[in-house]
């Protein structure tokens, strides 16, 4: 009977696991589906509307549902497969059910066409969880791929990704398929395996190119077990290579056709994507990438976020143990996760959802060490400790998994604003509101109110090239006529004061403006953190992209009087004029003594300005000017600025 029972109890668990992970997946698929309506949308007032908050899931939904031309595709910065599954299984859905969605102007049918693709990347993640579960049983044991799968059930970071249709669970999906069948093909070679893998290779790149770095794993894993460098040329690698090729191409023949595709300066363009993502193109949403260290953010700031800090520090022990203990199977995962890690922690812009990918590959290292731990040390004391850590640890990040899941069950905090702002804010009241991918603009009933757009964009695509105090009377032009401002913090707060080296004036004015110090006063603020029942886990002010699709802070603020604002402005020139980023004054001395005709002098002044703000773009043309009318040569002073070479494009 025991024995029966213990054979009973990992696949008990596991069904219990599945469950709770899907579970926690479809919960709350129909969020943003809303019983507040804009008076100005033309519903009738019974009627719903629905809203939907993220601009990647946005991106592949407008894929799907556009002319789909594998020869001339408008979106090259990812793959086209994720666009294809959701265009198939509308497609499908109008065929078997009669359900048409090419009426894109109804709301009934755009709340459709995000349902299906909200559920399509549920199932995906689903699938997830069970691949993890084929993988960890085969290699590693049952009790190992059962604590994977419970890793990557209640991780929030899974959670929040399966809500959204985007690129990271499709891609998360296939290369857990890809290793699985890689190491089975390794294991038995076969033609058939081997034909699989390089489908499989090949569907990764369909998703994004960086999946074609797996053909490594396998040539790596080949060599290794025939025990010799030419295996690289055998005609296992040459097939599978051949099917990878074959497949991407099937799917994105426009990569040989018209790779220009690739190259053009849009902002769904693969070039466009890349240089973001490298820190050669600065936009507004990468600003708080800016003072980040590659590699280790990605382990103080963003694991912590989608998983918990117990269990980052578990990750560690996992790979650490996996790295000690390394066989041929984890030696390829780790050389697998090695090699996805090294393509993305060194880049500049750093989301959180570039983590997904390692995440089912992670838990498998961890859950072995845990399962090492309670069963072979020596010493009793030791494997009981280990035992205690390690069900700390799993019920802790499950209960952050749930507690995350539940935000899906709650109104989003926009929604809510915009229904406090329509019930309680006068109407003709003046409001300025933000643009970006998380504004509240297109919440708020602009026939209904004064709406003013505070294009802080401006002063970002211009920095460099305004002073500080340019910047505040831009500001100022915007803001002094207004009774009410709406701020979400992973708009723009967040943003600026993250670099507030790069626009100081607009900086400035962020930091007074949420201390009180300009004459706004809060009036209301929404937000939901993760909870469950009291337990709440707080995640103020953190990683703008794990926030901003579902529960970023929205601060309503009210102008307390003329009075107020005046004396706000005068403690913003006071600070602008002690701030070290701000060089008003010795630009204003150079141009001066530039005029008076004291070059030396002016030159000395800008030397002072330029190193004290290297990237004050006036100061640097004051010093081509002073070497102009020295007759010295002005090519190495303003070669860094040739818009020629250093286009900049901004939101």
């Amino acid at each position: 009977m025991k024995n029966r029972l213990h054979i009973k109890l990992p696949t008990l668990c596991i069904i219990l696991c599945l469950i709770l992970g899907c579970s926690l997946r479809f919960v709350g698929l129909t969020r943003g589906d809303s019983s507040f309506v804009l008076n100005g949308s033309g519903q009738s007032e019974n009627s719903t509307a629905f809203y939907h908050f993220h601009p990647d899931e946005t991106t592949v939904i407008q894929a799907a549902l556009g002319p789909l031309d594998p020869f001339a595709p408008k979106l090259t910065a990812y793959g086209l497969l994720p666009a294809y599954l959701l265009r198939g299984v509308l497609e499908l859905n109008r065929i078997v059910f009669g359900w048409d969605f090419e009426n894109q102007q109804s709301p009934d049918r755009t709340r459709y066409i995000y349902f299906t693709a909200r559920g399509l990347s549920a199932l995906i993640s689903c699938f997830t969880l069970y691949l993890v579960w084929l993988l960890g049983v085969r290699w590693f044991g049952e009790w190992t791929g059962l604590l994977a799968v419970c890793v990557v059930a209640t991780a929030p970071i899974a959670i929040q990704l399966s809500h959204f249709l985007t690129v990271d669970s499709a891609f998360t999906l296939l290369t857990v398929a890809g290793l699985y069948v890689l190491l089975r093909s390794l294991e038995r070679p076969d033609w058939r395996w081997f034909i699989s893998t390089g489908i499989l290779i090949g569907l990764c790149a369909s998703v994004r190119l960086m999946g074609l770095s797996m053909g490594l794993v396998l040539l790596v894993g080949y060599v290794i077990r025939e025990r010799q460098l030419k295996a690289i040329f055998a005609p296992p690698i040459y097939l599978a290579g051949l099917t990878a090729v074959v497949v991407l191409l099937a799917l994105q023949p426009y990569l040989v056709t018209n790779y220009d595709l690739l190259f053009q300066y849009t902002a769904i363009s693969l070039e466009f994507s890349m240089k973001v993502a490298r820190g050669e193109l600065l936009t507004t949403w990468n600003l708080v990438d800016v003072h980040t260290t590659p590699y280790l953010y990605h382990w103080t700031h963003l694991w912590p976020l989608g998983v918990g800090w117990p269990l980052t520090v578990l990750f560690l022990f996992g790979l650490s143990y996996g790295l000690w203990k390394v066989d041929h199977h984890k030696g390829l995962i780790l050389l697998w996760v090695g090699i996805y890690f090294a393509l993305i922690g060194g880049l500049h812009t750093k989301p959180i959802r570039y983590l997904l990918p390692l995440l089912p590959f992670f838990a498998l290292l961890t859950a072995d060490f845990c399962v090492w731990l309670v069963r072979v040390p020596r010493f009793v004391w030791v494997r009981r400790l280990g035992i205690a850590i390690c069900s700390a640890v799993f019920i802790y990040s499950t209960m952050y998994g749930v507690a995350f899941a539940s935000l899906y069950t709650r109104e989003d905090s926009r929604i809510q604003a915009a229904r406090w702002i329509d019930n309680h804010i006068p109407v003709t009241s003046r409001i300025g509101v933000e643009r970006g991918g998380f504004s509240m603009r297109e919440l708020i009933d602009s026939k209904k109110y004064a709406i003013n757009i505070i294009n802080t964009g401006t002063l970002f695509s211009l920095r460099g090239f305004m002073t500080c105090q340019v910047e505040l009377q831009y500001l100022q032009s915007r803001l002094h006529n207004l009774e009410y401002l709406v701020i979400i913090d992973a708009n723009r707060y967040q943003q600026f004061t993250a670099a507030p080296e790069l626009v100081p004036g607009c900086a400035t004015f962020y930091f007074a403006l949420m201390a009180g110090e300009l004459g706004f006063d809060l009036v209301q603020r929404f937000r939901h953190y993760p909870a469950l029942g009291s337990i709440a886990f707080k995640d103020d002010d953190s990683e703008p992209s794990f926030t901003g699709y579902d529960h970023p802070t929205v601060r309503i603020l009210k102008k307390r009087d003329d009075a107020a604002w005046q004396q706000g402005q005068t403690l913003l020139q006071e600070r602008l004029s002690s701030n070290p980023h701000c060089v008003d004054s010795l630009l204003a001395t150079a141009s001066s003594t530039l005029q008076s005709g004291n070059l030396d002098q002016s030159l000395q002044t800008t030397r002072q300005a330029i190193a004290q703000v290297p990237q004050s773009k006036l100061a640097h043309l004051i010093q081509a000017e002073i070497y102009r009318q020295m007759g010295r040569s002005t090519r190495n002073v303003l070669e860094p600025y040739n818009t020629k070479k250093k286009r900049e494009l901004y939101t």
